[in-house]
């Protein structure tokens, strides 16, 4: 089907997802739907659900009935924001580069995605580190000032001798309504260095995605991994997070091979990009734990182009805004 069709499609089977298929005794039920990229101008349904029960089923039922042969039905178990592995412990880097453990004093640990600057106020260009919500602002308990520390403390990181910065800017985590990022920044003190060249290279633009790609990231407990977008604009997500279960729309599926994970514990905040182009597309913020190529479960990452835009920043080296966006 076409992507205008599956689009259509994907909101009308959400809305009959929460008024007629789950009973509202049993919500909330992880049960998302997505648009997978098929080849050329076909698109399928992408439909991820973490209960396999009686009350699930007539939905799946459901969309493989509209869908047809284009729908990838798959059970993913329960799907957790990424916080820490302590099996992978990351060491103090100076100067600081893409994929190291960083967190707010009070957080495990999590990783440095990438190195932004405001793009809201042209005469600050002071670098700021990009990351999730989770990592950098301990899921909206943190406030702004508070220390951020390189490695974070779950890799022995203590305050003050492995301050880098503090927390700047904050998308909120919305309770009662649906997400699209879990992100926020940490402006760095006067005099850390930073060496912000990804394994493939300097990335300076960035993409939306509306196709497979091949993709990349390198994060602090399962180091540089690759893997292809499985399904993208990805809506009703629900992440289990400390203080309980959010929602999320929007949001880019990943999956890595059968040869291991794409990302695990500890992984969150990493920038998720494709090597071939240097363009980022996501940051990653939760994985579950089935689902993926060899059981090793698939990942989920912010569209990028939203996250700059809710911290008011852009990418360190690219020009302006205009430049920063690759276009399709």
């Amino acid at each position: 089907m076409r992507i205008d069709d599956a689009r259509v499609l994907k909101d009308q089977l959400l809305v009959e997802a929460r008024t007629e298929l789950v009973p509202a005794d049993v919500r909330p039920v992880a049960v998302a739907v997505g648009i997978c990229p098929l080849g050329g101008d076909e698109y399928g349904l992408a439909v991820r659900h973490s209960a396999e029960s009686a009350a699930v089923r007539p939905f799946l039922d459901r969309a493989r009935e509209l869908a047809g042969g284009a729908c990838d039905v798959r059970y993913v178990g329960g799907i957790y924001s990424l916080s820490w592995n302590a099996d992978d412990l990351q060491k103090r880097a100076r100067p600081l580069r893409p994929g190291v453990s960083i967190a707010h004093h009070d957080v495990t640990a999590g990783t440095l995605g990438a190195f932004v600057v405001p793009r809201d106020d042209p005469d600050d260009d002071r670098i700021q580190v990009l990351s999730n919500n989770h990592v950098l602002a301990n899921s909206d308990h943190g406030l702004a000032g508070d220390v951020v520390l390189q490695p974070g403390p779950a890799d022995d990181g203590t305050d003050p001798a492995d301050r880098v910065g503090v927390l700047d800017r904050i998308a909120p985590l919305q309770r009662d309504a649906s997400n699209v990022v879990d992100a926020a920044t940490a402006r760095l003190d006067d005099g850390v260095e930073i060496d912000d060249v990804y394994p493939s290279g300097a990335i300076i633009t960035w993409s939306d995605i509306v196709a497979s790609s091949e993709v990349e990231k390198v994060g602090r407990t399962t180091g540089r991994t690759a893997g292809r977008v499985s399904a993208f604009e990805v809506d009703g997500l629900v992440i289990q997070f400390p203080d309980g279960p959010l929602e999320f729309h929007g949001q880019i599926e990943v999956a890595g091979d059968a040869s291991g994970p794409f990302s695990a514990g500890g992984d969150s905040g990493s920038l998720v990009y494709q090597p071939a182009q240097l363009d980022a597309l996501g940051l990653l913020f939760a994985g579950s734990e089935q689902g993926g190529p060899g059981g090793f479960g698939l990942t989920y990452c912010n569209p990028i182009g939203a996250v700059l835009d809710a911290l008011g920043v852009r990418l360190a080296g690219s020009v302006d805004d205009s430049r920063d966006r690759r276009p399709l």
